[in-house]
Formats: structure tokens, C-alpha cells, sequence
């Protein structure tokens, strides 16, 4: 990758492959270091611009706090909006990386989301998607990941499938999540199966 500053970055997160669907960030509880989680099998199925889209989407999501200072309380209290913030984050950091990012990828104006505008901040694309989504409804019906045998609390994203669709100001996909993923950790939200 040719950005020096997300080079160095990157030399300043631990990294660790897991069974999760995408990649994500977190802090790790343990060290309270920046961890990267990532799946090979998804990385390796991605082309170069794919793959430094990628890192540089989860690498925006330390530079803009979504998994620190700007992680919001309700958030933190209720687990349940954690897949709403990180689809808002998502949809912060993706304004910045359009043609970068594998197909399917959460992107304002596009899609499902074609009636939000780019360039919002996370918290602006909180309080425009659907209130309370429910993660007990309407889970797609790939199982995504497995896990990471982590016990940590906090959201997720990155899964694939098919999902069931609500209504709101903007339709959301709502996807299963992995055990890997139910901790302080925003990862990369794809609308689409995982290529194998």
C-alpha cells in the first residue's frame, strides 16, 4: 500500500486471523492495544485495490474514534444498536473510499442507502437510520462466522447473506452476528455473501 500514513498506522495495531466474515477493529481488552481482526480467506479473495480499500476503511475507524471517544454511550449500554453504529460508521468512512471497497459494501447514495447523502458523519448517519433495529428479526440466512472464542461485549458488522429488509427512512439489511464480533469492534459491513 502506498500511504505512508496509513503505514504507519498499521505498524501500531496488533493484527490477528480469525474465523470472522471481513475484517474489524477493536480495542483489545487485554492489552488495551488497537487489534485488527481479519479472515484470510476473505483477504485473499479480494484484488490489491480491494485489499488496501479494506485496511484503510478499518484503519479510519481508529483515526475517527468510532471504537473510542466517539462510541456512543447508548451504544456501549445497549448491544443491540451496536450493528446500527457500525453500519453508520460504515457509511461515514465509505464516503471517503468510493471504488475501493469489495462490491456490495455499505456506500451513501447507493443501493439501499441511495437516499443518503455522502460525506455525514457517523453520528449524522446514526440518527437517520432506522430507530432500534432489531436483531432478532429478519437474520439472514447464511450463518456468518463463528467466532474468535473472545467473551467481550460491544457491535460488529462484516456479515453476509440474504437478510430480511425493514422499513424506515432508509431500508436496512439486518445480518446475524458473530460471537467474534460481539465486542468493541467495527468492521467492514458487506451486503453480500463471502466470496470463497
Amino acid at each position: 500500500m502506498n500511504e505512508p500514513f496509513f503505514a504507519a498506522l498499521s505498524r501500531r495495531v496488533d493484527k490477528r486471523a480469525c474465523n470472522i466474515p471481513t475484517a474489524a477493529v477493536r480495542v483489545n481488552r487485554d492489552t488495551a492495544q488497537f487489534e485488527m481482526l481479519y479472515n484470510p480467506d476473505f483477504f485473499e479473495g479480494l484484488t490489491d485495490k480491494e485489499r488496501a480499500g479494506v485496511l484503510k476503511h478499518e484503519f479510519y475507524h481508529l483515526v475517527f474514534e468510532h471504537v473510542t471517544g466517539r462510541l456512543p454511550e447508548d451504544v456501549k449500554a445497549n448491544p443491540k444498536l451496536g450493528m446500527k453504529w457500525n453500519y453508520a460508521a460504515d457509511l461515514a468512512i465509505n464516503s471517503h473510499l468510493k471504488g475501493e471497497l469489495p462490491e456490495g459494501c455499505l456506500m451513501p447514495g447507493e443501493g439501499m442507502f441511495e437516499d443518503m447523502p455522502a460525506g455525514k458523519t457517523a453520528e449524522w448517519y446514526m440518527a437517520n437510520l432506522p430507530k432500534d433495529p432489531d436483531p432478532d428479526k429478519g437474520q439472514g440466512d447464511d450463518e456468518g462466522g463463528e467466532g474468535d472464542d473472545t467473551d467481550e461485549d460491544g457491535e460488529g458488522g462484516g456479515e453476509g447473506g440474504e437478510g430480511k429488509e425493514k422499513e424506515g427512512k432508509v431500508r436496512v439489511r439486518e445480518y446475524q452476528t458473530t460471537e467474534c464480533l460481539m465486542t468493541i469492534v467495527i468492521g467492514v459491513t458487506c451486503l453480500i455473501p463471502l466470496r470463497r
